[in-house]
């Protein structure tokens, strides 16, 4: 088959430093954060018992603990239209594939506390912890002991809080995790508390007081609905539909790319296929805002023009690649077909994913290399020598890398001395 498409190069790249700003909101949650972890709360809570909170401006969010039955601990706030549409997913039926159990992933939309190992920090980050540790007398130790504050907003990575009413978020769901704690050394029961695993209705702190709340109903996707211009609509209308049947897709590629700013984010794919002549039309990435839908739609037009054939048919499997398509097809003639499955796509896009898996395999074996030059290049060298020897880039590289204990203190005190 021939293929055209575009080389994604994934990466994960080094997060900057979150800004000054941001960092003085963040420090002001580290008592709350401190005294959450002390309650060890996910030892009581499962994470298939959420509790809400309520914002002062009548906003209401959903609670989620996780760490009960693994390491990974964290307590994440979901809010708004898109958090709670994240909730109905995790709450709905099973999801029977992988490529549908990674797309409700990264569909995610919270704010979160998650306790890590320090090499999952900024080195300005961890700085900061330190300093707050030293002042109170606290000392990081065992798994996960450090912690970071973070963003994910759908099909981007998870990223650093950007905005102070996050953190106020952040700080009613500490609070009201705490007052759970509190309660629960009291006597009460979870089920007292009104704690299940039956979301029909959840318990709702407002800062002061616990009442119950429904969850709200899914919403309908904010998109932009995609509006074919008169221009493009005659261009199509005058080409011959020589052009057989196609099969074409919308979806999300799992693996992040650097944005000009802000989060990395998942690339959405177009994949188009004139089955006919077993061809894929060449596209860009997209990336995930409210107007995805316009853009994959005259992404779409500009490949049918460029490609010179228009189809007869073309058949999709998903309600966002026929929102892109319905109102081209139904103006310029052309057959909209539902499926379950693809005659020829899926073959084309399994073979297109593992071509791009053996990509970052190899990108990540070169990287393993690379890293292991550097340690054995600086590992006998002294704090002063490395200083002068080791670019910047490449010293925030390794203290995110897993490099030996002793090179990485020999590292985080080279940091120290240029601050």
């Amino acid at each position: 088959m021939n293929q055209n498409q575009v080389n994604l190069e994934p990466e994960e790249p080094l997060l900057p430093s979150p800004s000054s700003e941001m960092l003085a909101y963040m420090e002001k949650l580290y008592p709350l954060i401190f005294a959450f972890k002390q309650t060890k709360l996910w030892k009581s809570i499962r994470d298939s018992e959420p509790f809400a909170i309520q914002m002062p401006d009548g906003q209401t969010g959903c609670c989620i603990l996780t760490g009960n039955e693994g390491d990974f601990i964290s307590l994440s706030i979901y809010f708004g239209d898109a958090g709670w549409n994240s909730i109905c997913n995790f709450y709905s039926e099973p999801v029977e594939t992988e490529e549908a159990r990674l797309e409700q992933m990264m569909s995610q939309s919270c704010v979160q506390v998650v306790f890590c190992r320090k090499d999952g920090l900024t080195e300005t980050e961890v700085q900061s912890l330190r300093h707050y540790a030293r002042e109170n007398n606290i000392a990081f130790r065992g798994k996960n002991a450090y912690f970071c504050l973070r963003n994910s907003e759908p099909y981007h990575c998870s990223w650093f809080l950007e905005t102070k009413e996050q953190a106020d978020i952040l700080e009613l769901g500490l609070r009201a995790a705490l007052d759970l704690h509190k309660q629960l050394g009291q006597g009460k029961t979870p089920a007292e508390l009104g704690i299940s695993s039956c979301i029909d209705t959840l318990p709702l702190y407002d800062g002061k007081t616990w009442s119950t709340m429904m969850p709200p109903e899914r919403t309908v996707s904010s998109l932009t609905e995609p509006l074919l211009s008169d221009a493009m609509q005659q261009k199509i209308r005058r080409m011959k539909k020589g052009g057989g049947k196609w099969e074409c897709q919308l979806f999300p590629f799992s693996s992040p790319v650097l944005a000009k700013e802000g989060a990395p984010f998942f690339p959405f794919l177009l994949m188009i296929l004139d089955t006919k002549r077993e061809q894929l039309l060449p596209q860009q990435p997209l990336q995930y805002n409210a107007d995805i839908l316009q853009k994959a739609l005259d992404s779409f037009v500009q490949a049918i023009i460029d490609y010179g054939r228009c189809p007869k048919s073309i058949a999709v499997c998903d309600e966002r690649t026929e929102a892109i398509l319905s109102e081209l097809c139904h103006k310029c003639g052309i057959l909209l077909l539902k499926t379950t499955r693809f005659a020829m796509l899926d073959e084309a896009k399994a073979s297109f994913l593992e071509d791009m898996e053996a990509e970052k395999q190899a990108d990540d074996a070169e990287s393993e290399k690379m890293i292991a030059a550097f340690v054995e290049h600086l590992k006998d060298m002294t704090v002063e020598e490395i200083k002068d020897d080791a670019p910047l880039d490449v010293i925030r590289w390794l203290m995110v890398s897993d490099i030996p204990e002793d090179l990485m203190k020999k590292l985080e005190k080279v940091m120290e001395e240029l601050q």
